[in-house]
């Protein structure tokens, strides 16, 4: 009987425990379905609330948007303002500031009504609105003796054109027997008559290109030309040899002959090792009596051979140490 009694009392001790815990299930489940009906009804609240202030209007809201749209139309004045104002101020500077004074300055050989005709500049015309570097370029390209033209504006009124004159390095001929100034990086710049110091420089013979034109380059027939020719150039003044020149004769490769300060016919032979060969040259000039004509044979690599004119042969003059 004991131990029957024990186990009633056990199994209404677990039948309570199983009715407390479905009793605080159901008081949670309880809660939760409160808490959602409650924020539901919260929803609707606000919904209703919001589509009443729609319907009715709030005053509060409804001033706030009335001086949004104020701002906006006041800020949208202000802006065509300025834009009306910098645009009237933009003409009127335009207007105002006139070319006045124009200066042509520079050892250019054209007169500055050419100039100013050629870029079209003259006074007058809008400051603000002049294209300098269009001129500068226009200048350039219709005037060969142009080495460099700057355009420069200065308020109020003052325009300066500044023009470098180009120089002339050696001479070329046409077939036509035409002999023309051209610039060391082969630009033709004009006809020899164009320039008294003309004469001064080397005649150039070699195989161009027909025709020479003033205004546009030499062009050597071979790529090799051209670079014999500047081998020699660059020779010839290394060795101070450049102003003394007065016939360069290219025409053959294998027989590159330099009229020389009206004395000496210099005979290189090939473009082999033309420096050393024009500074053996230029020693032998050095050591020759001033008065001694001739040619020097330096075709021999290694040494120049004087021939005085009216001799057949001569003897070496033996490499400087």
């Amino acid at each position: 009987m004991p131990s029957q009694t024990r186990s009633d009392s056990e199994d209404r001790k677990a039948a309570r425990k199983t009715r407390k815990r479905a009793l605080k299930k159901e008081q949670k489940e309880q809660k939760k379905l409160q808490k959602a009906e409650d924020r539901e009804l919260r929803a609707r609240k606000r919904t209703r609330r919001a589509s009443s202030e729609k319907k009715t209007g709030d005053p509060k809201r409804r001033r706030r948007t009335a001086r949004g749209r104020i701002l906006r139309k006041l800020l949208g004045v202000v802006f065509i303002t300025l834009l009306i104002g910098l645009c009237a101020l933009g003409v009127y500077a335009v207007r105002s500031l006139p070319v006045g004074t124009i200066i042509v300055s520079g050892d250019a050989p054209y007169s500055e009504g050419l100039v100013l005709d050629t870029c079209g500049l003259q006074e007058g015309q809008p400051l603000l609105l002049l294209r300098p570097r269009h001129m500068e370029r226009v200048l350039m390209s219709r005037m060969p003796w142009l080495e460099k033209a700057e355009i420069r504006r200065s308020l109020p009124d003052h325009v300066e054109v500044k023009l470098t004159r180009a120089l002339p390095s050696y001479l070329v001929q046409s077939k036509t027997g035409e002999e023309y100034l051209v610039r060391m990086d082969g630009k033709v710049l004009g006809h020899l008559e164009e320039d008294a110091s003309g004469k001064s420089y080397p005649l150039v013979l070699a195989r161009f290109e027909d025709p020479i034109e003033v205004g546009k380059k030499v062009v050597f027939q071979l790529d090799s030309d051209r670079s014999i020719f500047e081998d020699v150039f660059s020779s010839l003044s290394e060795n101070q040899l450049l102003e003394g020149a007065r016939v360069v004769n290219l025409q053959n490769p294998s027989e590159i002959t330099i009229s020389w300060g009206g004395r000496f016919v210099i005979e290189l032979g090939d473009s082999l090792l033309i420096g050393d060969k024009l500074q053996l040259v230029a020693e032998s000039i050095k050591r020759l009596d001033e008065n001694a004509v001739g040619t020097l044979d330096a075709a021999t690599a290694g040494q120049v051979v004087h021939r005085p004119s009216g001799r057949r042969s001569t003897g070496a003059i033996p490499e400087p140490v």
